[in-house]
Formats: C-alpha cells, sequence, structure tokens
C-alpha cells in the first residue's frame, strides 16, 4: 500500500547579493521520496524594452544555472531548462507559465514570472514508484536540494536589455514521499551532465557517453545552446546512437534530428516537439526491463556552431538520465551491506 504524502518544504529565497552562489535547503531524511516539486519566481522589471531582445523562451528557469539533489556527492544535476523540457515532456497537458513575452509584444512593466518543474526520481508512469524512489545510502547524511541563480541572470532572459533587471528569485519546494517504507528501492537514480563544444561544422564526429559497469540507462537528453544567444536549434543536425558495434538509432545513415523529434509525439501524447531539445528514451512504460545496460555507448553526430546573431560558443548539452543498483545499506548502523539480495526480475538489458 501506498501512503504519500505532500510536505511543503523551507523556500530558497535568493536576493541579488546570491547570485552565482549555491543557495540548499534541507530535504526529509529516511523516507522514500518519489517526487519534487519547485516552484520558481521572480518579478523581471522592464524600463526601457527599445533595447529588449527575448530569449531562452523568456523563462525564469533560464536564470537558474543548476538544480541539484545532493546526498554525500551530487545525485541529480540539471539545469533550469533541461528541468523545464522534461517536466513538459512527461505533463498530460501543456503546463501554466508565466514568462517574458517574445521581442516584438514586449513593455515596459513588470513581469512575475512563474513556472514549475519537478523532479521525478520514481518514473511519473510507474505502477510501483518504489522501484526507483530516492533514499539515502546513509540515513545519517542530509538529504538536500541546491539552487544556483547564474551571477548575471537578466541577460539569460532579455538580452541587450540594459535597462531591466531581474529580482528575488524564490523557490518553493513540495516533496512527494512515502514514510511507510523503510526498505531501500531497487534502483538509485541519477542525472549527470557532459557537455559537447562544437567548433565550426562536423560530420560524423564522435563523443563517448560514460556509463559505468553497475549502471543502466533511462534516457538522454541533448540540449542546443550558446553561450549569447541562449538555445537554439540550427547547432545539431542528425546523429546516431552505438553501443560498441550495435546501433542503437540509425544502424544505416544518421538520423534526421528533426524527424526524430517529431516522432517522439505518438509515444508521448503529443506537443513534446522543441527543435532546441532531443530526448533519447528508454524506460517506455516505466517499466524496469525497458532500461538499457550500455557496454561502450558512443554519440555520433553532425554538427555546426548556432548562426544564431551574438551566439557565441555553441555546445551541445548532454543528460544522461541513469540507474544504478542500491548499494544496500543498514538503516540502524548506516552501514553497507557487501551482499545485497538479488532483485526480483532478470539481470538481461
Amino acid at each position: 500500500m501506498f501512503r504519500l504524502q505532500t510536505d511543503q518544504r523551507d523556500a530558497i529565497v535568493i536576493d541579488s547579493t546570491k547570485f552565482g552562489k549555491e543557495q540548499r535547503i534541507k530535504l526529509e531524511n529516511g523516507v522514500q521520496t518519489h517526487r519534487a516539486r519547485l516552484t520558481i519566481s521572480a518579478p523581471m522589471v522592464v524600463t526601457d524594452k527599445t533595447s529588449g531582445v527575448t530569449i531562452n523562451k523568456g523563462s525564469v528557469l533560464a536564470a537558474i544555472d543548476t538544480i541539484k539533489i545532493l546526498h554525500g556527492g551530487e545525485l541529480h544535476v540539471y539545469n533550469g531548462r533541461q528541468l523545464a523540457y522534461l517536466s513538459e515532456f512527461s505533463s498530460p497537458s501543456q503546463r501554466t507559465v508565466v514568462r517574458v513575452p517574445a521581442t516584438a509584444n514586449l513593455a515596459n512593466t513588470t513581469y512575475n514570472l512563474v513556472e514549475t518543474v519537478v523532479i521525478d526520481f520514481a518514473h511519473p508512469f510507474s505502477v510501483n514508484g518504489r522501484e526507483t524512489a530516492l533514499m539515502e545510502w546513509n540515513p545519517r547524511a542530509d538529504l538536500q536540494l541546491g539552487v544556483t541563480v547564474n551571477a548575471s541572470p537578466t541577460a539569460l532572459i532579455l538580452k541587450s536589455a540594459t535597462t531591466a533587471a531581474l529580482g528575488t528569485v524564490t523557490v518553493t519546494i513540495q516533496e512527494e514521499y512515502d514514510a511507510s517504507e523503510t526498505k531501500l528501492p531497487w534502483f538509485q537514480t541519477y542525472a549527470e551532465q557532459r557537455q559537447i563544444t562544437v567548433a565550426g561544422t562536423v560530420n560524423g564526429a564522435s563523443f563517448d557517453l560514460p556509463i559505468n559497469d553497475d549502471e543502466y540507462l533511462r534516457g538522454i537528453l541533448l540540449q542546443e545552446d550558446t553561450s549569447g544567444a541562449g538555445e537554439q536549434s540550427d547547432i545539431l543536425s542528425a546523429f546516431r546512437l552505438r553501443d560498441g558495434s550495435f546501433d542503437l538509432i540509425s544502424p544505416t545513415a544518421m538520423v534526421v534530428k528533426d524527424d526524430y523529434q517529431r516522432g517522439l509525439e505518438h509515444k508521448w501524447g503529443g506537443a513534446v516537439y522543441d527543435k532546441a531539445y532531443t530526448p533519447i528514451w528508454f524506460q517506455y512504460d516505466a517499466r524496469l526491463s525497458h532500461l538499457y545496460k550500455p557496454n561502450a555507448l558512443r554519440l555520433f553526430y553532425n554538427a555546426a556552431e548556432s548562426a544564431a546573431s551574438g551566439a557565441g560558443t555553441s555546445t551541445i548539452n548532454v543528460l544522461l538520465l541513469k540507474c544504478k543498483r542500491d548499494l544496500r545499506v543498514d538503516l540502524a548502523t548506516g552501514r553497507r551491506i557487501c551482499n545485497p539480495a538479488p532483485l526480483p526480475f532478470g539481470t538481461g538489458n
């Protein structure tokens, strides 16, 4: 029986003196956390719209450099825009957000930006969320959530807007957990970042995706980004995913990115097409049997520097969504158990 509770945690209030510095709060210890919901809000005051160019969809999430879940180390690391896309991806309908409008509709006013994102530890479509719910390896160590606002956040939402300013950023957190379940989940989930820098035009380039022997993949998210113009869609054009000598995606020719993105909509109920983001999902239908166990995973890609005005450095940010067999811990002592009981399913891919 599931006994999920929703708990309002302390808010993180980040004024301009804390921009560029990670701010943390504690989450509940000794429970199975299924997800954390973060509502992020901030006023954007525009006093002269003439020089403003809206980038990154005008989202307050663009101002967030990192959102982390920490326990002894970094378990989950996202940038704000990645988490916004993943939240949209798994939502049954479009999320309700308040953003700075497109450049042509800018006005001299205060925009009270707000949107909610979700960090799902338990898969949102899972029948048994306890399979991958988050629980600390060591219950005596704090489970924390950390948020870092960029040191110059206004320019990540309104480019060239010298007479606009982002005010205090407030992050409110709701933690959804099962306090009645004391057993550790079968898998621990992770989100790790890698980055590809794109210089000039490259065809058939490759990038190793490091996966340890005891890790499985839920999915991969490719985010096209620039240092000066925010997320763009003209960097990655085609790709192939190969594991050793086995082609997971496109064994004959590289798959066209745009076709691949559009083709995902029939699996996810539509409205997941975003040219700057390419998700590669393995755990369809939330089944553990669909997790992929790679051996030597490599991404091959065709890409070019973004042609957007003022783009600066072009990158492909690679978010690896992993699962790992949980290192069993004696909850009474906090000590790891060397020989965990086998999981109740096969060991194949």
